[in-house]
């Protein structure tokens, strides 16, 4: 018997073609899969008509079945197909007949091809339907879905949501009907947001590399003069401007050889070009990927020049680049749409702009000319792709959007507009009935028009940012608009509760209960301009003209930002209760901190309103200085800043040791339980190591503990100052406590893709420098470390964007933190110089 929790989803994939030369990255996802144990089946709408294949392909197991291209030439099988179609749902394969939008014949041919499709579906027995390009493929899976069929899922790239010949109507209705709508980039993002209007979430997930497939990073010397680009013959790819950048190098006494693989219909243009330029240039065609590798290993640089066709058209993030990048070869590119996520100009590679020969001669000038700098970049290019962008990771992704336990997702079946509005109609009511929805099916869930303007946001549909669970039946919410508004809410599984929670909140401002199960029965409560019954100072706060909200976690905290004469100050409004209590951990705090960090001072205290008004902390956060050299340079000053703050005196009273993070933990894992029991599974198998390693601290050395210490709680400054935030949870802990903290911040970052793995290593290698000798303290720094990445994968199951990351997080428990490794040798060069 199917359970929600326990098996995963048979997945069909509706392909345009398959296999084809270009997209072997498919192939890769598809093999990915089946090794994390899903079960696929492929539907190909054309066969290959391509001379050469990739080899690799042996190792797919999925079946394929390939769709009638001109379906009246198969009469027998549209027949047998109709017939079970039409006994089985007559009204939904009618639904299917009055949206087609095709002229009579080719919307006879489509009508046709979904029925079959259909037919292979249920009879395969398929449960939810992926497809790559938001176009034809989508279209079908669509079609299909309205007849009565499986939900589907897209993944957006270029050309199909770019190009000026998109019918964005067409596209809009598409993705709005998808259970789910991934891309592969942030700039793909931000246009399908700006397309959709906010009517579906956009998830990312990269493309990405199959680090074990491409092997180890090449070992053999290149061949210094040959520039390797592996691509179509299209004109995104801009290589009319390689051409013209190489003829500039011969110019500069720096000949050398072009070779390209992959077909397309500038073939003749392209060669044309190179003997005009008398660039000596290779065109390979298409090759299977065995002669690729062999390629991408004699190669000196990989240059892939892309650029945004006339048309409009443009990459999303090139598989050939990352595979470069994997295998170690250096990468130069332009700084279009996702390159420049993977591509770190000066670091992972080199990126100009788009249309610039000159610049891009320079740049291969560079890298050809300064073999240290080659294998600089290409070592960091390495560790780039195997923290954000492998195939394992991007599959894990894009596997929990599969298998996201709603009605809507991976599961139900369809029928069109009006079985949407049921399949909605359904997870209201279960969410209304008690049962916990997942912090994506709440993602899913957006107010109506009417709500919006109840909440004065009369436009700009609301995403969940992030949530935060409060038991078994309870969520706290936070919302933002578009433009960056924020809207706290809550979800909680006792209706008649949430019906009073929604009645005394309607006091204190705006409230719109979206009513997920019919009358009397609302789920989610959004609270806007500050409504908050228990925090009953924030909305007058902000009633002012320079006030903004920068967070607000329903009934317990929020932070306002007040930009009046002067330097900007920040308010907290707690619950009355809390005021004195933090206002005086806020002084003692300063005091205890004095000659360590800075730290906010506390200018006004309103008990009454549960307002603590703070100065500001001078400097930049951390967090906003991620990939930075300032922020390497400052590392040291963190870790002596830290080591001061641990040596004041008298510590706190309440303590934090390991029991205290072990209750920590427990609590994290019985919250997420009933919102993802899947990914409970896998936290509760890491949980005994790690508690074991915590109970075995030592319990003495107490130093004064932060005891959430990440990069958006610490700022830095031009004079050498480091500024700390946030001293709510001062208390007594290890020493190692808060490193731990801090170390796992920053390879979370690298997880998210916000730095690389050489400067999340150079960044904590430089605090723990500053620190002092830790290797006293590694047991416990590693005890804490794993402690942190099993509770951070708890926290951030409940952050849509990025729920993959958990699956990072877990995978790097037992592993080494970032910089102990440089901090032992550090020590031992230290023991050897005393002696």
């Amino acid at each position: 018997m199917r359970t929600e929790a326990t098996e995963r989803p048979h997945v069909g994939y509706v392909l345009k073609r398959f296999p084809w030369i270009s997209e072997a990255w498919i192939a890769d996802e598809l093999i990915e899969l089946e090794r994390q144990g899903t079960r696929v089946t492929i539907f190909a709408m054309n066969p290959p008509t391509e001379p050469v294949a990739h080899g690799f392909l042996s190792e797919l197991s999925a079946r394929v079945v390939y769709l009638p291209y001109r379906p009246l030439r198969e009469p027998a099988r549209v027949a047998r197909a109709l017939f079970r179609v039409l006994g089985s749902n007559p009204r939904g394969w009618l639904r299917g007949v009055a949206a087609l939008r095709a002229p009579r014949v080719f919307g006879l041919r489509k009508l046709m091809r979904a029925t079959v499709l259909l037919d292979e579906l249920t009879r395969a027995g398929v449960d939810h339907v992926h497809v790559h390009f938001a176009n034809k493929a989508a279209r079908l899976a669509n079609l299909t879905w309205r007849m009565g069929g499986p939900a589907y899922s897209v993944t957006a790239h270029g050309k199909d949501i770019w190009h000026g010949k998109v019918d964005m109507e067409r596209l809009r209705e598409t993705l709005t009907s998808a259970a789910v709508v991934a891309t592969v980039s942030e700039d793909n993002v931000r246009h399908l947001n700006s397309v959709l209007g906010g009517r579906r979430p956009v998830h990312l997930v990269p493309n990405a590399a199959d680090v074990a497939q491409l092997g180890p990073p090449r070992r053999e010397p290149a061949e210094p003069d040959l520039v390797l680009s592996v691509a179509r013959l299209v004109e995104k790819k801009g290589l009319a401007d390689l051409i013209e950048a190489c003829a500039l190098l011969a110019a500069r006494s720096l000949p050398v050889r072009l070779e390209i693989v992959g077909g397309g219909p500038l073939r003749r243009d392209l060669e044309a070009a190179a003997r005009r330029a008398r660039v000596p240039t290779t065109f390979h065609g298409k090759l299977p990927r065995e002669r690729v590798l062999e390629l991408y290993r004699r190669a000196a640089v990989h240059c892939l020049p892309c650029v945004v066709a006339a048309d409009g058209d443009r990459d999303g993030l090139p598989t050939s680049v990352l595979e470069a990048m994997a295998l170690g070869v250096p990468v130069v590119t332009t700084d279009v749409n996702g390159l420049k996520e993977a591509v770190i100009d000066g670091r992972t590679g080199v990126t100009v702009p788009e249309h610039s020969p000159p610049a891009l001669a320079d740049a291969l000038e560079r890298v050809l000319r300064n073999p240290a700098l080659a294998t600089a970049l290409a070592d960091e290019a390495r560790g780039h792709v195997e923290a954000r962008f492998t195939r394992e990771r991007s599959v894990s992704l894009l596997r929990s959007l599969f298998e996201a336990p709603t009605s809507d997702i991976g599961r139900g079946r369809g029928g069109g507009p009006a079985s949407r509005t049921e399949s909605r109609a359904r997870l209201r009511r279960r969410a209304g009935g008690g049962c916990a929805p997942s912090p994506e099916a709440l993602a899913a869930l957006y107010p109506t028009p009417d709500e919006l303007e109840r909440l004065g946001l009369a436009s700009g549909a609301l995403r969940l940012h992030r949530a935060w669970p409060r038991g078994r039946d309870r969520l706290l919410l936070e919302y933002r608009t578009a433009d960056g508004h924020l809207v706290a809410g809550q979800w909680l599984g006792d209706t008649r509760l949430l019906e009073r929670v929604a009645a005394e909140t309607a006091a204190r401002g705006p409230v719109a209960r979206v009513a997920l199960g019919g009358a009397g029965s609302p789920v989610v409560l959004l609270q806007a301009g500050g409504a908050d019954r228990r925090l009953p100072g924030l909305a007058p706060l902000l009633a002012r003209p320079d006030a903004r909200l920068l967070a607000h976690r329903a009934e317990r905290r929020a932070v306002v930002r007040l930009d009046g004469p002067g330097a900007p100050r920040y308010a907290k409004v707690v619950r009355r209760e809390r005021t004195q209590a933090l206002a005086a951990v806020a002084h003692a705090a300063r005091n205890l901190a004095a000659g360590a960090f800075e730290v906010p001072l506390v200018v006004d205290t309103e008990p009454d309103a549960g307002v603590i008004t703070f100065a500001a902390v001078p400097g930049v956060t951390l967090h906003e200085l991620l990939a930075t050299d300032e922020a390497i340079a400052s590392m040291p000053l963190v870790g002596e800043a830290l080591r001061a703050l641990q040596a004041a005196s008298p510590p706190p009273a309440a303590v934090h040791g390991a029991p205290e993070e072990a209750g920590v933990l427990r609590s994290s894992i019985e919250r997420l339980e009933p919102y993802s029991p899947d990914l409970c599974v896998r936290v509760r198998a890491a949980a005994p190591s790690v508690l074991a390693r915590l109970a075995a601290t030592p319990a003495d050395g107490w130093v004064p503990a932060h005891r959430d210490l990440h990069d958006k709680q610490l700022l830095l400054d031009a004079a050498g100052r480091v500024g700390m935030l946030d001293f709510d949870n001062l208390a007594r802990g290890d020493p190692a406590l808060d490193l731990a903290n801090l170390l796992v911040h920053l390879e979370l970052r690298e997880e998210q893709g916000l730095c690389s793995r050489g400067w999340t290593a150079e960044a904590a290698s430089g605090l723990l420098e500053g620190y002092g000798p830790v290797e006293a303290l590694r047991p416990s720094i590693e005890a804490y470390g794993d402690a942190t990445r099993l509770r951070l994968a708890c926290l951030y199951a409940f952050r849509p964007r990025w729920t993959g990351i958990s699956t990072a997080l877990l995978h790097r428990i037992g592993g080494p933190l970032p910089g102990m490794a440089a901090a032992a040798s550090t020590g031992t060069r230290r023991e050897a110089n005393a002696a």
